[in-house]
Protein backbone atom coordinates (compact mmCIF):
# COMPACT_ATOMS: atom_id res chain seq x y z
CA UNK A 1 0.00 0.00 0.00
CA UNK A 2 2.77 2.42 0.92
CA UNK A 3 4.64 1.82 -2.35
CA UNK A 4 1.48 2.71 -4.36
CA UNK A 5 1.18 6.00 -2.53
CA UNK A 6 4.85 6.79 -3.20
CA UNK A 7 4.44 5.77 -6.82
CA UNK A 8 1.56 8.26 -7.23
CA UNK A 9 3.13 11.12 -5.27
CA UNK A 10 6.54 11.06 -6.92
CA UNK A 11 5.27 11.93 -10.44
CA UNK A 12 2.92 14.56 -8.99
CA UNK A 13 5.76 16.26 -7.14
CA UNK A 14 8.09 16.14 -10.15
CA UNK A 15 5.43 17.59 -12.44
CA UNK A 16 4.64 20.43 -10.05
CA UNK A 17 8.33 21.31 -9.61
CA UNK A 18 9.07 21.11 -13.31
CA UNK A 19 6.03 23.23 -14.18
CA UNK A 20 7.24 26.17 -12.11
CA UNK A 21 9.83 27.20 -14.66
CA UNK A 22 7.66 26.56 -17.72
CA UNK A 23 5.04 29.28 -17.24
CA UNK A 24 6.97 32.29 -15.98
CA UNK A 25 6.82 35.42 -18.13
CA UNK A 26 9.99 36.26 -20.00
CA UNK A 27 11.53 39.52 -18.85
CA UNK A 28 14.82 40.88 -17.70
CA UNK A 29 15.50 40.84 -13.95
CA UNK A 30 14.40 43.71 -11.73
CA UNK A 31 16.96 46.44 -11.41
CA UNK A 32 17.33 46.87 -15.16
CA UNK A 33 16.68 50.59 -15.23
CA UNK A 34 16.52 53.05 -18.10
CA UNK A 35 18.72 56.13 -18.20
CA UNK A 36 16.07 58.16 -16.36
CA UNK A 37 15.83 55.58 -13.52
CA UNK A 38 12.52 53.93 -14.45
CA UNK A 39 12.29 50.13 -14.24
CA UNK A 40 12.33 48.27 -17.55
CA UNK A 41 10.46 45.05 -18.07
CA UNK A 42 11.05 43.18 -21.31
CA UNK A 43 8.28 41.02 -22.76
CA UNK A 44 8.79 38.44 -25.50
CA UNK A 45 6.46 38.69 -28.52
CA UNK A 46 6.10 35.91 -31.10
CA UNK A 47 4.49 36.49 -34.46
CA UNK A 48 4.90 37.18 -38.15
CA UNK A 49 7.03 40.15 -39.19
CA UNK A 50 6.48 41.91 -42.49
CA UNK A 51 9.36 43.76 -44.11
CA UNK A 52 8.01 47.28 -44.63
CA UNK A 53 11.08 48.96 -46.13
CA UNK A 54 14.86 48.92 -46.26
CA UNK A 55 16.76 52.07 -45.33
CA UNK A 56 20.53 52.41 -45.00
CA UNK A 57 21.09 48.61 -44.89
CA UNK A 58 18.52 48.16 -42.08
CA UNK A 59 15.22 46.33 -42.46
CA UNK A 60 12.23 48.11 -40.93
CA UNK A 61 9.67 45.45 -39.99
CA UNK A 62 6.20 45.35 -38.47
CA UNK A 63 5.29 42.52 -36.10
CA UNK A 64 1.80 41.01 -36.12
CA UNK A 65 -0.32 40.53 -34.04
CA UNK A 66 1.58 42.76 -31.59
CA UNK A 67 1.45 45.67 -34.09
CA UNK A 68 4.75 47.47 -33.51
CA UNK A 69 7.74 48.19 -35.73
CA UNK A 70 11.35 47.19 -35.14
CA UNK A 71 14.67 47.36 -36.94
CA UNK A 72 16.97 44.53 -38.09
CA UNK A 73 20.57 45.31 -39.05
CA UNK A 74 22.00 44.42 -41.44
CA UNK A 75 19.26 43.64 -43.93
CA UNK A 76 20.02 40.55 -46.00
CA UNK A 77 20.48 41.14 -49.75
CA UNK A 78 17.65 38.76 -50.72
CA UNK A 79 15.07 40.43 -48.45
CA UNK A 80 12.39 42.44 -50.27
CA UNK A 81 9.56 44.69 -49.00
CA UNK A 82 6.49 42.55 -48.41
CA UNK A 83 8.52 39.48 -47.36
CA UNK A 84 7.30 37.70 -44.22
CA UNK A 85 9.34 36.24 -41.36
CA UNK A 86 8.70 34.17 -38.26
CA UNK A 87 9.93 36.38 -35.43
CA UNK A 88 10.64 36.33 -31.71
CA UNK A 89 11.13 39.88 -30.41
CA UNK A 90 11.68 41.36 -26.93
CA UNK A 91 9.99 44.71 -26.36
CA UNK A 92 10.39 46.94 -23.32
CA UNK A 93 7.62 48.29 -21.14
CA UNK A 94 8.55 51.90 -21.80
CA UNK A 95 10.07 54.08 -24.52
CA UNK A 96 13.08 55.02 -22.38
CA UNK A 97 14.18 51.39 -22.02
CA UNK A 98 15.50 50.99 -25.54
CA UNK A 99 14.39 49.63 -28.90
CA UNK A 100 12.95 46.14 -29.39
CA UNK A 101 15.53 43.33 -29.45
CA UNK A 102 15.50 40.61 -32.09
CA UNK A 103 15.87 37.17 -30.50
CA UNK A 104 15.14 35.10 -33.60
CA UNK A 105 13.99 35.83 -37.13
CA UNK A 106 13.71 33.51 -40.12
CA UNK A 107 11.97 33.77 -43.50
CA UNK A 108 8.59 32.19 -44.13
CA UNK A 109 8.86 30.39 -47.45
CA UNK A 110 5.78 30.11 -49.64
CA UNK A 111 6.25 26.94 -51.69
Amino acid sequence: MMSRVRALWLPAILLSLGGCSLFQPAHEPAGNAAKNGTECEWVVHRGVAELVRIEQNAAIMKLYPADFTFRVEPAQPDWQPGSEFKALIEKSSGPDCGPPKVIEIEPVFND
